[in-house]
């Protein structure tokens, strides 16, 4: 009866909503049209927070501001604190194998790798964010997460156990992932339980180990290479202590203070060491959740698994921006190497690709300009890059 009540949504919402319960099956119908209505929303005000939403929402659906801030505070509260017998509390970690089969299928049919890096950020003194992202065009789509309160010494192991379990199963296994993390989440367990799910680590170390070649002595993994300039890939022993047979990469970047020394089950003539400087759109990813997109530093949640709950808003609205942002790019990169082509007698550089502004805002400004324009709202294809952005001749063009 309060749906027959409500009606259908603004046609470019009343499309994203079926969007969404297509894609997210796991959702009732109630939690799938608040996601919509809340995620749209965010798009086009660019705060996460509930009252600002509701306020535009207000506006947009000519519904009333309180009773539309208590619909968006109800989607992400425990069921006993709703109103009503038959609600339901939103289980946010049964979505995230769905989310990330929907990236999937976005994905292009002839690119079978895709790229996730692992990473924990921070929310003031409040919470610590364990999340899982797809690493996309110097950008991050959150596909997993756990929130915990902050400053507590609990081991993350069972959570990252958690989050990786619930993924097992999501990919194809003629896809090759590739998982990277920083230095200060190494632990061979975690070696370990990315290749069980049949994924390869790729997981940068802390350079005071020590690493052997086969039939030869422990050497210090700082002598693996000496020179700025250098990269190296052998297949070794890492570590005397919880040793690991893995390839290991080294490459130093004329320039830094030290060399990048990581550790990975990929053949050492496949691997290169310039890939891991893609693990970084991850921070893109976090600066676009927060200050440079959703204003997620601004929320005033401080229950955890409400947080979980309104980070699926974020993560939504991410993956709808940045399908538009890489159709935009791709576009813009085409029509540059039409003009090229055309230019007769004309000596042009080629440079390649340079983003003038990040696949993420472009997405925002093709999302704003279609509804004006009354445009029907659907998400392309994420399509691997195809200008000359590689960070070297081998890399993953992601």
């Amino acid at each position: 009866m309060e749906e027959k009540a409500q009606g259908n949504f603004p046609e470019p919402l009343q499309q994203w909503f079926e969007i969404l319960q297509t894609n997210l099956p796991h959702l009732t119908r109630p939690q799938a049209r608040v996601l919509a209505m809340w995620s749209y929303s965010l798009i086009l005000t660019k705060r996460i927070g509930v009252t600002s939403n509701a306020n535009f929402l207000s506006s947009y659906l000519g519904q009333d501001e309180n009773t539309l801030r208590q619909r968006l505070r109800e989607w992400y509260w425990e069921a006993e604190q709703k109103r009503g017998a038959k609600r339901r509390e939103l289980d946010v970690t049964a979505i995230f194998p769905e989310l990330l089969q929907w990236v999937l299928r976005l994905w292009s049919s002839q690119e079978k790798r895709i790229l996730l890096a692992i990473d924990a950020t921070t929310h003031k003194d409040v919470f610590v964010a364990l999340t899982i992202h797809v690493v996309y065009r110097s950008c991050a789509i959150p596909i997993a997460w756990r929130i915990l309160p902050a400053n507590q010494s609990e081991s993350w192991k069972p959570h990252w156990q958690e989050l990786f379990e619930c993924l097992k199963g999501s990919i194809p296994q003629d896809w090759k992932v590739i998982v990277m993390a920083d230095r200060g989440l190494y632990a061979s367990w975690l070696f370990q339980l990315i290749q069980d799910l049949g994924w390869h680590p790729f997981l940068r170390i802390n350079q005071d180990g020590k690493f052997k070649l086969p039939n030869e002595d422990w050497q210090d993994l700082q002598t693996f290479i000496t020179e700025s300039g250098q990269q190296r890939s052998e297949e070794v022993f890492c570590f005397k202590h919880n040793t690991v047979r893995a390839t290991l990469l080294a490459r130093w970047v004329e320039g830094y203070e030290a060399p990048w020394y990581i550790l990975t089950d990929l053949d050492a003539q496949e691997a290169q060491a310039a890939w891991y400087g893609m693990r970084s759109w991850i921070e893109s990813g976090y600066r676009d959740l927060k200050q440079d997109g959703w204003q997620w530093e601004s929320t005033r949640i401080t229950n955890p698994k409400r947080a979980e709950r309104v980070w699926l808003v974020m993560a939504v609205a991410m993956l709808w921006v940045l399908s538009e942002g890489s159709q935009s790019e791709d576009a813009l990169y085409q029509k540059s190497q039409s003009s090229k082509s055309s230019a007769k007698g004309k000596t042009r550089s080629n440079r390649g690709f340079v983003r003038a502004i990040s696949c993420f805002l472009r997405g925002l400004h093709v999302i704003l300009a279609k509804l004006l324009k009354k445009q029907t709202v659907s998400l392309g294809p994420l399509t691997s890059f195809q200008g000359p952005v590689a960070l070297s001749p081998q890399s993953l063009p992601l």
